[in-house]
């Protein structure tokens, strides 16, 4: 994990000189005030045919720190969505659940203008279903294994890179980062410890007219190899 913090700092400072080298009027990175993150960690799954993983609880709570501490983010402007202990007692509007994903998403597109940065992390599950990239969320259904669960249920009940996407699209926003943590590309394949890189579909999912949405800076960082994300 500190491997990922230390490229993720690396990747916003040098947002400014990706700017600078293509010309943009923005030549650096808005003020603090000016800068969203939403960080989404799933390490426990409502459905027990989904694997647990380790870890990403505590990733995006780390990545907040940084965000904050080394990153000139204001904390109030980052939003935590992070798998629960069993037990404890909390606030059920921070789940990483599919309702509170979009329902963040959404609160947060009408608040961005233009010369924002906006972050989302995603750590926990993805799969390609079918040639749709996907991110498993806290109550994704699957009703069985992988191979002979409901294919449909868990697409209708994940968050689709498609999404993800159109909000991208329909900000304001003229620097972007996205940070998938998912190295999952089968998640009933194993529960975490091999490398199963995701698919070229989670690459191609973030290729679409950037200059036309008055993106001008843009990070996208796949972490996939296990032994870089932990």
């Amino acid at each position: 994990m500190r491997l990922f913090l230390f490229a993720i700092f690396l990747l916003l400072t040098g947002l400014v000189g990706f700017a600078q080298n293509t010309g943009s009027s923005n030549s650096s990175l808005p003020p603090p005030s000016r800068r969203f993150a939403v960080l989404i960690g799933v390490e426990e799954y409502d459905d027990h045919n989904i694997p647990s993983l380790t870890g990403p609880s505590k990733d995006v709570e780390q990545m907040k720190e940084v965000l904050v501490k080394k990153a000139g983010f204001v904390a109030d402007n980052i939003t935590v969505l992070t798998s629960q202990k069993p037990g404890n007692k909390t606030d059920k509007s921070r789940e990483p659940t599919y309702a509170n994903i979009t329902e963040v998403l959404g609160d947060l597109q009408p608040l961005i203008q233009k010369g924002d940065l906006v972050l989302i992390m995603f750590s926990g599950h993805g799969i390609d279903v079918n040639g749709e990239p996907i991110l498993l969320d806290q109550d994704s259904r699957n009703r069985g294994s992988l191979n002979n669960g409901n294919i449909n249920l868990l697409k209708r009940t994940s968050i689709s890179l498609a999404d993800l996407n159109a909000f991208i699209s329909d900000t304001k926003a003229s620097q972007v980062v996205i940070l998938l943590d998912a190295c999952r590309n089968d998640p009933s394949s194993s529960k975490g410890a091999d490398s199963n890189p995701l698919t070229s579909n989670y690459e191609k999912a973030f290729d679409f007219d950037k200059v036309n949405n008055g993106i001008q800076a843009y990070f996208c960082y796949f972490c996939w190899a296990q032994s870089l994300c932990k």
